[in-house]
Order: C-alpha cells, then structure tokens, then sequence
C-alpha cells in the first residue's frame, strides 16, 4: 500500500526523482540498454508512482522533470514532451504564470520540438522562455545570463 498524503508523497516523489537518477547512470553505465525491457518496465513503474503521488507538492516539478530528462535521453519525445508540460503546470500553480524561473521548463518543452523537428513549436517555447527572462525595469537586461545564453543557442540551432 502506498502512502500518499502530507509529507509522505513528498517523500515519495524523491524517491522517484532518485530512482530516475539512478536510471540514468544504469544506462550511461550500460547495465542496460535504453530500448530494454528493464527500462521500459522501471520507465512504466516510475510514470505511475508520480501519478499515484499527485502534483500538489514543492518537489513534484523536479520529479516530473527527472523522468522526462530520463524519456528524452530514451528519445521518447510525446511521453518526455508529457511530463515536462505538467511541469510547468505546477510549476505555475507554485511560483506563477510570469516567475522568470519557468524559463528553464519553457526552454526544455522547445527541445522536445526541436529533437522532433517540429521547429516553428520549438521557437514559440523559446520566445517565451526569452520573454520571461527579460527585464523590464532593472539595470541587468535579464535575470539569468547563462539561462538567456542556451536559449539563445538552441534559437541559432533552429535557423541553421
């Protein structure tokens, strides 16, 4: 039986974000393959949890992300495009529609495009991540240069 209320689905969504990580380094590691059975079967198992353990927590966009990161590298696009946009759901529903740190999400749902080739989607999320970065009245011209910087990037891979 599953525990999940309070602070116990919080610590089962670490649980899942660790178990992900751990994924990772098994298939980086080639313990096993990414296309396996072992993978996909752990993929299902952690899709589930995350579902079991709902979204309403501080840690439950990390999580989402984890397995999303862990699809993509799976070059499973529509299910990795799946966790990252109710990310940013929550991720929303936590710091609100304009917070400068959804730029992060918007830029990762735009690579899931890009990695599709469904380049005219992936620009949209990419203007959106630039617009959140961007300051209006502030003496630095945006918030996080590093983060302006790889969107920036991944727009010139688009127009290449």
């Amino acid at each position: 039986a599953y525990i999940m209320s309070g602070d116990h689905a919080e610590l089962n969504l670490d649980i899942v974000t660790v178990s992900a990580n751990i994924l990772l380094i098994y298939c980086e590691k080639r313990f096993f393959g990414w296309r396996s059975f072992e993978m996909r079967q752990a993929l299902k198992k952690l899709c589930l949890l995350i579902d079991q353990y709902g979204y309403n927590h501080s840690n439950a966009p990390h999580a989402l992300n984890t397995v999303g990161q862990l699809l993509m590298k799976h070059q499973n696009y529509i299910c990795a495009q799946r966790f990252f946009e109710k990310q940013l759901y929550v991720e929303k529903m936590f710091l609100g529609c304009n917070s400068p740190e959804l730029a992060v999400t918007f830029n990762t749902i735009g690579e899931v495009y890009h990695a599709q080739k469904k380049y005219k989607d992936a620009m949209k999320y990419y203007q959106d991540a630039l617009n959140l970065q961007r300051r209006p009245s502030s003496t630095k011209k945006f918030i996080d240069e590093s983060i302006f910087a790889i969107v920036l990037f991944n727009i010139a891979k688009v127009h290449k």
